[in-house]
């Protein structure tokens, strides 16, 4: 992996305390470390399960019952999404389902992009404005921002027409604990595979990287276009997340 050791070990503590983990739980592993598998008890009454692959480690965050059924388990099932949700329904989570399952990346150098295709590149501007990423918000399918959600995040940047007529895209990022930012992109349909998410994505990343943060994409397994996009800009894939809705139990559990 060619990130840095300083930016594996800011990633690592990142997540640990994004998962309510002492500091130093994903460290080793991020160095390269061999490790155990880390679990941690989630809040009573939790309705979901989180396990986290980063780098050399490996962590659970579950209710108790789920971390006994997952104890004897092999490390290839507690890995594997759709074993994680047959784990719920053999214990009488029948509405179990998996909610999220994402790769993870990260850049710790000044990315390298271009200027989106069409039009001419004193034409597009960057807004720092959060009322310009609703505007993409609003002319994108439900289904494509309600799980970005740009306005809502600590730091937005879009692409606008020098006259303020058309957006295309919008990059964005939260915060995470004063070490990582967390971007997530947006591109209106009808501008897509022409360079606008690359572009914002290379702003978002680039202005992180010049407030000291480490940026960080999750991507959705399976969505070619959007690793791809990560990988050209240099981001480095360093592990994957996977987010399983457990519900309420339908029977009683065995």
């Amino acid at each position: 992996m060619r990130l840095s050791a300083s930016s594996r070990a800011v990633a690592a503590l990142a997540w640990s305390r994004v998962l309510g983990l002492p500091d130093q739980s994903l460290h080793a592993g991020a160095m390269g470390e061999a490790t155990e598998f880390i679990s941690k008890p989630s809040r009573p009454g939790a309705t979901r399960a989180t396990f986290l692959q980063l780098m050399q480690s490996s962590a659970l965050i579950a209710p108790q019952w789920f971390i006994d059924a997952c104890e004897n388990a092999p490390a290839s099932e507690v890995s594997e999404p759709r074993l994680l949700v047959d784990m719920a329904r053999h214990h009488g989570f029948h509405n179990a389902r998996i909610l999220t399952e994402e790769a993870i990346y990260f850049l710790d150098e000044v990315p390298h992009y271009g200027p989106p295709r069409g039009p001419e590149p004193n034409e597009v501007i960057v807004s720092l404005h959060v009322s310009d990423a609703e505007r993409v918000e609003k002319a994108s399918p439900v289904d494509d921002y309600v799980s970005v959600q740009p306005s809502t995040r600590d730091v937005q940047f879009t692409t606008i027409s020098e006259d303020e007529s058309t957006v295309w895209s919008t990059g964005a990022y939260d915060l995470w604990e004063g070490l990582v930012a967390d971007i997530a992109v947006l591109t209106r349909p009808e501008f897509r595979l022409k360079g606008f998410g690359s572009f914002i994505t290379g702003v978002a990343a680039e202005e992180a990287l010049s407030d000291g943060l480490v940026p960080q994409l999750r991507v959705g397994m399976g969505n070619s276009a959007a690793m791809s996009l990560a990988e050209s800009l240099g981001f480095e894939l360093a592990g994957s997340v996977t987010s399983v809705f457990l519900g309420e139990p339908t029977t009683t559990q065995a």
